[in-house]
């Protein structure tokens, strides 16, 4: 069942009622607030929902689109039932902003010229670094977790778990670790790491369809497929169900250690408010020749 944000069950008398539509749509805050004056609630409790109505949409609604709506829903299913919060559906608004400009930043970084490789991460694997292998095996898991809670009706899970891939460790750290790269004159790392980039979109696009069909549509069509191998939709696109990782490699213990020396040092810069532009000079003591020499491989990206 799908109730208000405080678990109430919706109902005209009570001016809580919550249309898709409007969600959808937009909706401006004078047709909100009608609904509250229309109910059978206390003037006093009117009035309070009118100050907090004000205060959550001064503006109204803004146009979430069905894809956003949607995929909150599913959020919601890890509990009995939905206590949905429209403010929900604006945040996974946002997000759907984030995924256009993820795509964006792909595009305009893959050559005019650009063919992906056909078969994936095996063309690519003896040039990949260590950001490289990690994200492949952070979608990897996804993967195999996104084909599990689909079978398993788990479908809150599932999209949490698409959320946080795309959101957490695809912009927040994989893109910010190729930038550098992106700016290099190392043509075998570009390359490397623009075949990772794609094969991560490609893959979680498609796994990400079913919840976020008409989105997920148009950036598969604005992808460089391979000429010839790709499907005229995303629709009829093979979903993924297997990806080869490099767990067996150490690589999330080996890319937790360069992360949190990244945070250490930027938190250290801001305690001596550091300038965000300047460049200053930074040391790293390694306890190991391993762990030196990983540090060392990785210096453009702490």
């Amino acid at each position: 069942m799908v109730r208000d944000e405080e678990g109430g069950k919706m109902s005209k008398s009570k001016g809580n009622v919550i249309d898709p539509l409007e969600v959808m749509d937009s909706c401006e805050i004078e047709v909100l607030l009608q609904k509250l004056y229309d109910s059978n609630l206390p003037e006093k409790e009117v009035k309070k929902a009118v100050t907090q109505k004000k205060q959550d949409f001064p503006d109204g609604i803004p146009e979430c689109g069905t894809d956003a709506l949607r995929f909150a829903l599913l959020s919601y299913m890890v509990q009995s039932s939905i206590n949905l919060d429209v403010k929900r559906v604006v945040g996974y608004r946002e997000f759907c902003n984030k995924l256009w400009n993820i795509v964006k930043f792909a595009l305009s970084n893959f050559p005019a010229d650009f063919k992906p490789k056909a078969d994936g991460v095996v063309s690519i694997s003896g040039d990949l670094s260590l950001a490289d292998k990690w994200i492949l095996t952070r979608l990897s898991l996804l993967v195999t977790s996104t084909n599990q809670n689909f079978e398993d009706y788990k479908f809150g899970d599932m999209v949490n778990g698409l959320y946080d891939f795309w959101k957490k460790e695809l912009a927040d750290v994989y893109l910010e670790a190729i930038k550098p790269v992106m700016k290099s004159e190392n043509a075998a790392s570009k390359e490397a790491a623009l075949n990772t980039l794609y094969l991560c979109l490609d893959f979680a696009l498609k796994m990400l369809h079913p919840t976020m069909p008409y989105l997920t549509e148009e950036l598969f069509q604005r992808l460089p497929h391979i000429p010839g191998a790709a499907p005229e939709s995303i629709c009829i696109a093979p979903f993924p169900t297997q990806l080869d990782s490099f767990e067996s490699e150490q690589i999330e213990d080996k890319m937790g250690k360069l992360l949190n020396t990244v945070k250490a040092f930027r938190s250290q810069l801001s305690a001596l408010n550091v300038a965000s532009n300047a460049k200053p000079s930074i040391a790293v003591q390694a306890n190991t020749a391993e762990l030196k020499a990983m540090f060392q491989a990785e210096t453009q990206v702490v």
